[in-house]
Protein backbone atom coordinates (compact mmCIF):
# COMPACT_ATOMS: atom_id res chain seq x y z
CA UNK A 1 0.00 0.00 0.00
CA UNK A 2 1.25 3.74 -0.64
CA UNK A 3 1.94 5.52 2.38
CA UNK A 4 -0.48 8.85 2.85
CA UNK A 5 2.49 10.87 1.94
CA UNK A 6 3.86 9.84 -1.16
CA UNK A 7 2.95 11.06 -4.45
CA UNK A 8 0.06 9.92 -6.36
CA UNK A 9 1.46 9.50 -9.83
CA UNK A 10 -1.92 10.31 -11.21
CA UNK A 11 -0.94 13.86 -10.33
CA UNK A 12 -0.58 16.93 -12.55
CA UNK A 13 3.20 16.19 -13.92
CA UNK A 14 3.56 20.20 -13.82
CA UNK A 15 5.91 21.72 -11.08
CA UNK A 16 3.63 23.71 -8.09
CA UNK A 17 2.07 26.71 -8.93
CA UNK A 18 4.64 29.36 -7.60
CA UNK A 19 7.01 29.58 -10.56
CA UNK A 20 9.71 32.19 -11.16
CA UNK A 21 8.88 33.68 -14.23
CA UNK A 22 11.51 35.64 -17.04
CA UNK A 23 9.79 37.65 -20.10
CA UNK A 24 11.40 36.90 -23.58
CA UNK A 25 9.08 38.83 -25.53
CA UNK A 26 5.84 41.23 -24.55
CA UNK A 27 3.59 38.04 -25.13
CA UNK A 28 6.03 35.10 -24.12
CA UNK A 29 7.56 33.69 -20.67
CA UNK A 30 9.21 31.30 -19.91
CA UNK A 31 8.65 29.11 -15.95
CA UNK A 32 12.05 28.23 -14.55
CA UNK A 33 11.77 25.15 -13.08
CA UNK A 34 12.94 21.49 -13.20
CA UNK A 35 12.02 21.45 -16.64
CA UNK A 36 10.91 24.72 -17.81
CA UNK A 37 7.36 25.67 -19.74
CA UNK A 38 7.10 28.19 -21.78
CA UNK A 39 3.63 30.36 -21.50
CA UNK A 40 2.31 32.38 -24.76
CA UNK A 41 -0.04 35.28 -23.27
CA UNK A 42 -3.39 35.79 -25.48
CA UNK A 43 -5.70 38.92 -24.89
CA UNK A 44 -9.19 37.22 -25.77
CA UNK A 45 -10.52 33.54 -25.74
CA UNK A 46 -10.68 33.77 -29.73
CA UNK A 47 -7.28 34.13 -30.53
CA UNK A 48 -6.38 31.56 -27.85
CA UNK A 49 -8.31 29.00 -29.79
CA UNK A 50 -7.24 29.81 -32.68
CA UNK A 51 -3.41 29.84 -31.71
CA UNK A 52 -3.77 27.03 -29.59
CA UNK A 53 -5.66 24.44 -32.04
CA UNK A 54 -3.06 25.95 -35.34
CA UNK A 55 -0.62 25.24 -33.00
CA UNK A 56 -2.13 21.24 -32.17
CA UNK A 57 -3.41 20.73 -35.64
CA UNK A 58 0.52 21.37 -37.29
CA UNK A 59 2.20 19.18 -34.27
CA UNK A 60 0.04 16.28 -35.31
CA UNK A 61 0.62 16.32 -38.74
CA UNK A 62 4.34 16.72 -38.43
CA UNK A 63 4.39 13.95 -36.49
CA UNK A 64 2.31 12.09 -39.20
CA UNK A 65 4.26 13.05 -41.68
CA UNK A 66 7.90 12.20 -40.22
CA UNK A 67 6.96 8.95 -39.65
CA UNK A 68 6.03 9.23 -43.67
CA UNK A 69 9.31 10.53 -44.54
CA UNK A 70 11.16 8.20 -42.74
CA UNK A 71 9.44 5.06 -44.28
CA UNK A 72 10.00 6.57 -47.77
CA UNK A 73 14.01 6.98 -47.34
CA UNK A 74 14.25 10.81 -46.94
CA UNK A 75 17.37 11.38 -45.31
CA UNK A 76 16.67 14.59 -43.76
CA UNK A 77 14.59 15.75 -40.33
CA UNK A 78 11.62 17.90 -39.93
CA UNK A 79 11.65 20.74 -38.13
CA UNK A 80 10.46 20.32 -34.84
CA UNK A 81 7.31 21.66 -32.84
CA UNK A 82 7.30 22.77 -29.43
CA UNK A 83 4.88 20.48 -27.66
CA UNK A 84 1.25 22.86 -26.39
CA UNK A 85 0.74 21.26 -22.96
CA UNK A 86 -2.35 23.17 -21.85
CA UNK A 87 -4.75 26.44 -22.31
CA UNK A 88 -6.37 28.73 -20.23
CA UNK A 89 -8.86 30.35 -21.02
CA UNK A 90 -8.97 32.74 -17.61
CA UNK A 91 -5.17 32.88 -16.59
CA UNK A 92 -7.23 34.31 -12.83
CA UNK A 93 -8.58 31.38 -12.17
CA UNK A 94 -5.88 28.98 -14.01
CA UNK A 95 -3.54 26.63 -11.73
CA UNK A 96 -1.11 29.14 -12.40
CA UNK A 97 -2.93 31.87 -11.43
CA UNK A 98 -0.59 32.81 -8.26
CA UNK A 99 2.28 33.20 -10.43
CA UNK A 100 0.73 35.11 -12.91
CA UNK A 101 0.03 37.50 -10.34
CA UNK A 102 3.15 37.98 -7.97
CA UNK A 103 4.80 38.72 -11.61
CA UNK A 104 1.99 41.33 -12.44
CA UNK A 105 1.12 39.50 -16.00
CA UNK A 106 -2.55 40.27 -16.34
CA UNK A 107 -3.74 38.67 -19.79
CA UNK A 108 -6.45 37.34 -19.04
CA UNK A 109 -5.66 33.78 -21.61
CA UNK A 110 -2.61 31.93 -22.21
CA UNK A 111 -1.18 28.68 -22.99
CA UNK A 112 1.89 26.77 -21.91
CA UNK A 113 3.97 24.77 -24.27
CA UNK A 114 7.59 22.99 -24.75
CA UNK A 115 10.24 25.08 -24.19
CA UNK A 116 13.32 25.29 -26.65
CA UNK A 117 16.42 25.23 -25.16
CA UNK A 118 19.29 27.88 -25.46
CA UNK A 119 22.35 26.98 -27.28
CA UNK A 120 24.67 25.94 -25.02
CA UNK A 121 27.26 28.14 -23.10
CA UNK A 122 30.33 26.87 -25.41
CA UNK A 123 28.41 27.00 -28.23
CA UNK A 124 27.14 30.07 -28.11
CA UNK A 125 30.70 31.55 -26.81
CA UNK A 126 31.91 30.21 -29.70
CA UNK A 127 29.37 31.84 -32.23
CA UNK A 128 30.06 35.09 -30.83
CA UNK A 129 33.57 35.13 -30.19
CA UNK A 130 33.60 34.14 -34.31
CA UNK A 131 31.03 36.36 -35.74
CA UNK A 132 31.46 39.54 -33.57
CA UNK A 133 33.79 42.54 -33.29
CA UNK A 134 36.00 42.53 -29.86
CA UNK A 135 34.18 45.20 -28.10
CA UNK A 136 30.42 44.09 -29.20
CA UNK A 137 31.80 40.53 -27.90
CA UNK A 138 31.43 41.05 -24.14
CA UNK A 139 28.19 42.33 -24.13
CA UNK A 140 26.76 40.13 -25.98
CA UNK A 141 28.36 37.33 -24.71
CA UNK A 142 26.95 38.31 -20.96
CA UNK A 143 23.60 38.65 -22.51
CA UNK A 144 23.70 35.03 -23.87
CA UNK A 145 25.06 33.95 -20.14
CA UNK A 146 21.38 35.25 -18.36
CA UNK A 147 18.92 34.43 -20.90
CA UNK A 148 20.52 32.31 -23.15
CA UNK A 149 20.97 32.15 -27.37
CA UNK A 150 18.79 30.82 -30.59
CA UNK A 151 19.50 31.30 -33.82
CA UNK A 152 16.87 32.28 -36.41
CA UNK A 153 17.77 30.39 -39.57
CA UNK A 154 17.90 32.78 -42.77
CA UNK A 155 19.15 30.45 -45.81
CA UNK A 156 17.84 33.66 -48.41
CA UNK A 157 19.92 35.98 -47.10
CA UNK A 158 23.94 36.58 -46.21
CA UNK A 159 25.25 38.44 -43.18
CA UNK A 160 24.79 42.28 -43.81
CA UNK A 161 27.82 44.97 -43.12
CA UNK A 162 27.25 45.83 -39.59
CA UNK A 163 26.06 42.54 -38.59
CA UNK A 164 29.41 42.23 -35.93
CA UNK A 165 28.46 45.31 -34.30
CA UNK A 166 24.98 44.03 -33.21
CA UNK A 167 25.34 42.70 -29.53
CA UNK A 168 21.67 41.43 -29.93
CA UNK A 169 21.94 37.69 -29.02
CA UNK A 170 17.36 37.23 -29.14
CA UNK A 171 16.93 34.98 -32.37
CA UNK A 172 19.62 36.30 -33.78
CA UNK A 173 20.03 35.38 -37.29
CA UNK A 174 21.87 32.36 -38.83
CA UNK A 175 23.16 33.69 -42.10
CA UNK A 176 23.61 31.39 -45.02
CA UNK A 177 27.03 32.07 -44.85
CA UNK A 178 27.65 31.97 -41.71
CA UNK A 179 25.73 28.21 -41.56
CA UNK A 180 28.63 27.66 -44.23
CA UNK A 181 31.64 28.29 -42.26
CA UNK A 182 29.84 26.41 -39.78
CA UNK A 183 29.89 23.23 -42.15
CA UNK A 184 26.01 22.64 -41.69
CA UNK A 185 24.50 20.82 -44.28
CA UNK A 186 22.78 23.64 -46.05
CA UNK A 187 21.38 21.33 -48.43
CA UNK A 188 19.68 19.22 -46.19
CA UNK A 189 18.76 22.16 -43.72
CA UNK A 190 17.23 23.57 -47.29
CA UNK A 191 15.24 20.49 -47.80
CA UNK A 192 13.69 20.08 -44.05
CA UNK A 193 12.56 24.00 -44.42
CA UNK A 194 11.49 23.29 -47.75
CA UNK A 195 9.77 19.84 -46.58
CA UNK A 196 7.69 21.60 -43.77
CA UNK A 197 6.22 24.39 -45.77
CA UNK A 198 4.48 21.70 -47.72
CA UNK A 199 3.06 20.13 -44.94
CA UNK A 200 1.87 23.50 -43.80
CA UNK A 201 0.33 24.74 -46.72
CA UNK A 202 -0.83 21.07 -48.47
CA UNK A 203 -1.53 18.96 -45.30
CA UNK A 204 -2.18 21.78 -42.55
CA UNK A 205 -4.14 24.12 -45.49
CA UNK A 206 -2.54 27.34 -44.12
CA UNK A 207 -0.38 29.90 -45.12
CA UNK A 208 2.23 29.62 -43.03
CA UNK A 209 2.84 33.48 -42.62
CA UNK A 210 4.88 34.29 -39.79
CA UNK A 211 6.77 31.28 -39.04
CA UNK A 212 10.07 30.90 -38.20
CA UNK A 213 13.26 28.80 -38.30
CA UNK A 214 14.68 28.40 -35.39
CA UNK A 215 18.69 26.84 -34.03
CA UNK A 216 18.30 25.66 -30.36
CA UNK A 217 18.61 22.69 -28.09
CA UNK A 218 16.12 19.79 -26.84
CA UNK A 219 16.09 19.24 -22.63
CA UNK A 220 18.61 16.32 -23.54
CA UNK A 221 20.83 18.98 -24.77
CA UNK A 222 20.40 17.95 -28.88
CA UNK A 223 20.48 20.99 -31.35
CA UNK A 224 17.44 20.58 -33.58
CA UNK A 225 15.54 22.84 -36.11
CA UNK A 226 12.57 24.23 -34.75
CA UNK A 227 9.28 26.27 -36.28
CA UNK A 228 7.56 28.73 -33.89
CA UNK A 229 5.02 31.10 -34.49
CA UNK A 230 2.05 30.40 -36.12
CA UNK A 231 -0.37 33.11 -34.91
CA UNK A 232 -0.45 34.97 -38.17
CA UNK A 233 -1.16 31.59 -40.20
CA UNK A 234 -4.59 31.80 -41.93
CA UNK A 235 -6.05 28.98 -43.86
CA UNK A 236 -6.67 29.15 -47.79
CA UNK A 237 -8.55 27.23 -50.53
CA UNK A 238 -5.67 25.99 -53.02
CA UNK A 239 -5.82 27.34 -56.67
CA UNK A 240 -3.25 28.51 -58.93
CA UNK A 241 -3.84 31.85 -58.29
CA UNK A 242 -3.83 31.47 -54.45
CA UNK A 243 -0.12 29.92 -55.11
CA UNK A 244 0.79 32.72 -57.24
CA UNK A 245 0.20 35.40 -55.22
CA UNK A 246 -1.16 34.72 -51.18
CA UNK A 247 0.88 32.35 -50.61
CA UNK A 248 4.29 33.73 -52.23
CA UNK A 249 3.46 36.92 -50.47
CA UNK A 250 2.74 35.18 -47.08
CA UNK A 251 6.47 33.23 -47.05
CA UNK A 252 8.04 36.65 -48.23
CA UNK A 253 6.64 38.77 -45.39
Amino acid sequence: HMEADQLDPRQDRHPPTRLRIEQITPKVFVARSTEPILFKMLPDIVTLRRHYEIQVLVSSAFRVAARCFRDRGFKFALPRIPTCYESFEDTSTSKYHTTFEIHHITQPCAYSMEYIHPLSEVHAKHLLRRYLDPQTFDRAWSTARTKGMLCKVYLGNTKPRHDRENPSVQDRPAYIDYLRAEQADVHCLAASMGGALAILHWICGIDARGVQFLLGNDKGGRLSTWIVNFGQCRLFVPSVEIVESHLVDAILE
